[in-house]
């Protein structure tokens, strides 16, 4: 089983920006690390002076110690002002990285557990331990973590730098590489094209708002997005159905720059051309058409049928590679890769049920923690993710109590559930829903709740959030 790595907690080295590969790494700078000069080779160290070596290893000491939080290892202290790594530590992450990538002796720990070896540490050895931790540890989903992972997977495959005719030429010969194509392209596309709105705190105002992106811009550059005119007409009150809301906005030929409504046919003639080849059955989607809910259905359903493709591909290939099983997991991509980009990310998601849930439990976790995993995959937790529904969070936690008891399969009581429920997800920030009867289908849709400026409501759940949507829950679950 891949080992948890929270990418957050080497955002520092992850980002380093040294001009030169050669380029020494220190402390400081606005992203954290400067450059001290370039490295001249081993001879170096006879000008090195004892400022340098203390820089040196601050920076390394930074290093271990970022890793080790990532990794969530133990044997790690701070106590005098100094930080300090046991012997057990530097085995650990020796195993993980390997000793080839960490290079152990460059860290010299001393007897006291104290980084001491005075070496530079240069922006190609950052790369080459960042880039082994993000290959071997299990991350939440991030555009940038997974490109970096995809890429060291093509180089694998032999079609790193392939296109035109010579991708083509790689696709005939081997038609399992098709489906790494697609995880390629449907990565860039959310790199680059669809932004899901989250809520952020402001750095100067500490005031809370709406960005875009993982990296939190303030303007939505999705190719679907609300037409401007549209804000302005519900901001002064005018008539929203004078300008539809839900619109994509033009970006070759000669209507460029302008807004179109994102309906049939041009809808399906937009997807077609901006991922080629790809069918998606945007019919699923639930709202009015022209509303602000229908608008962010929209994106949020696309971008989870691409982030699931794009997830599965890397994690299982590589799951897949570790356990000896690759060999049975390019076979089903040839064989059995699915239709419709719906199709492809559960098929990819039933090959990893088959072949890796054993590994999963005789990793020593219990029915219970395998299930809280799953709950926390399904509802997409996790940094740069956006705020979970409401309705995910609790629905995810009554399966993951029917899984782990069997007792749970006989009630169908909200006062059952509600305790274990509560003990859960109280308190846990979510896009909060407005439980809504539909007495033809006989079940209850959710509907977002909205602010003063029409936005959707994001807080932490109270008890009472709970215990209302909870009970349609509930009742949408055992009726």
């Amino acid at each position: 089983m891949a080992i948890q790595f929270d990418a957050s907690k080497v955002a520092m080295f992850r980002n380093v920006q040294l001009a030169d590969d050669d380029s020494m790494a220190n402390l400081g700078g606005k992203q954290g690390l400067k450059s001290a000069g370039l490295y001249t080779g081993i001879w170096s160290s006879r000008s090195r002076t004892a400022a340098q070596k203390a820089a040196n290893n601050a920076v390394r000491t930074e290093l271990l110690k970022s890793l080790g939080q990532a990794f969530r290892l133990s044997g790690m202290k701070e106590d005098g002002g100094k930080v300090r790594f046991s012997k057990d530590f530097m085995n650990r992450l020796e195993k993980i990285l390997g000793s080839d990538v960490l290079k152990r002796g460059d860290f010299k720990i001393s007897s006291d557990g104290t980084v001491a070896s005075g070496r530079p540490l240069t922006k190609r050895r950052i790369q080459a331990i960042i880039g082994k931790a993000i290959m071997v540890g299990k991350t939440g989903f991030d555009t940038d973590i997974y490109r970096t992972k995809l890429d060291a997977i093509k180089k694998e495959l032999g079609i790193a730098g392939l296109s035109g005719n010579a991708l083509r030429a790689a696709m005939n010969k081997n038609s399992a590489l098709r489906m790494f194509v697609i995880a390629d392209q449907g990565l860039e596309f959310l790199r680059n094209c669809l932004f899901l709105a989250r809520t952020a705190t402001d750095a100067k105002t500490g005031q809370k708002k709406t960005v875009y992106g993982p990296r939190g811009e303030e303007v939505d550059h999705s190719f679907i997005r609300v037409n401007p005119e549209y804000i302005d007409i519900l901001n002064y009150g005018g008539d929203p159905e004078a300008e539809k809301c839900h619109m994509y906005e033009v970006r070759k030929g000669g209507d460029k720059g302008c807004y179109k409504p994102y309906e049939k046919p041009d809808r399906d003639a937009v997807m077609k051309a901006m991922l080629p080849g790809q069918v998606f059955h945007l019919e699923r989607i639930e709202g009015k058409p022209g509303t602000l809910e229908y608008m962010e259905n929209q994106k949020k359903y696309i971008y989870s049928a691409i982030q699931l493709v794009v997830k599965k591909m890397v994690d299982v290939y590589l799951e897949a590679k570790e356990t000896g099983k690759l060999p049975e997991f390019m076979a089903r991509l040839r064989t059995d890769p699915g239709a419709c980009m719906e199709d492809k990310g559960e098929h990819l998601a039933l090959f990893e049920e088959e072949n890796f849930k054993e590994e999963t439990e005789s990793a020593g976790m219990s029915k219970a923690e395998i299930a809280e995993l799953q709950r926390i995959a399904d509802i997409n937790e996790g940094p740069g993710a956006p705020p979970p529904k409401s309705e995910d969070l609790i629905y995810g936690t009554i399966d993951a109590l029917y899984k782990t008891d069997d007792a749970y399969k006989t009630k169908d009581e909200w006062k059952d559930f509600a305790g274990p429920v509560k003990a859960k997800i109280l308190g846990k920030t979510a896009q909060i829903v407005v439980p809504v009867k539909d007495d033809v289908r006989g079940e209850y849709k959710f509907v977002p709740a909205l602010d003063r400026n029409n936005k959707p409501v994001v807080r932490p759940l109270t008890e009472a959030d709970i215990d209302e949507i909870g009970r349609a829950c509930l009742y949408n679950t055992v009726g």
